[in-house]
C-alpha cells in the first residue's frame, strides 16, 4: 500500500502573476490529525517550530529577473545569492532551487559535523548539506 506523504510533501502548486510589487507574509500550518499520524521525512529535517511558510510574490524586471521595489535584484532566502524567482514556495536562486528538489526527490538524509548551525552563504553552501536543507525548511520550502 502507497504510504501518505508528509504535509510538507501535499501541499497545493501555487502560482503566482510576476507583476505586482513583493508581498511577504508569515502563515502557521495548524497540525491536524491526518498529519499527526505521518512521521516526517527526514526525521531530523522537520519539527514542529520549522512549519511557518513564507509566501512571497516579486515582481519580474524585463530581463526576467526578480526585483525589488528599488529595482535592486532580490537575493535567495537561502545562500543570498542572486534570486532568479519563486521556487518552492520561497524566493532561490537556481543552486538552492535544485539542491531542494534533489534533496527531496532522492530522499537524502544529511549530518552536520558540527552544531547543526553552520553558516548557509553564496560561499559556504556547499559545505554542510544538512544545514543547508534545514534553512530551506525553515524558511518555507514544499514540494508541491
Amino acid at each position: 500500500p502507497a504510504q501518505a506523504l508528509p504535509s510538507i510533501y501535499r501541499q497545493p502548486a501555487q502560482t503566482f502573476p510576476t507583476s505586482i510589487r513583493p508581498t511577504c507574509s508569515k502563515s502557521s500550518f495548524e497540525s491536524t490529525d491526518e498529519d499527526s499520524s505521518i512521521p516526517p521525512w527526514p526525521p531530523e529535517a522537520v519539527s514542529p517550530d520549522t512549519q511557518a511558510l513564507n509566501l512571497c510574490v516579486a515582481s519580474t524586471s524585463r530581463e526576467g529577473v526578480p526585483r525589488e521595489d528599488d529595482g535592486q535584484p532580490m537575493v535567495c532566502m537561502i545562500c543570498e545569492d542572486r534570486a532568479t524567482g519563486l521556487h518552492y514556495g520561497i524566493i532561490t536562486c537556481e543552486g538552492c532551487k535544485g539542491f531542494f528538489k534533489r534533496t527531496v526527490q532522492n530522499k537524502r538524509v544529511y549530518t552536520c559535523v558540527a552544531d547543526g548551525n553552520c553558516e548557509v552563504t553564496k560561499a559556504q553552501r556547499n559545505r554542510c548539506q544538512y544545514c543547508r536543507f534545514q534553512k530551506c525548511v525553515r524558511q518555507g520550502m514544499v514540494l508541491a
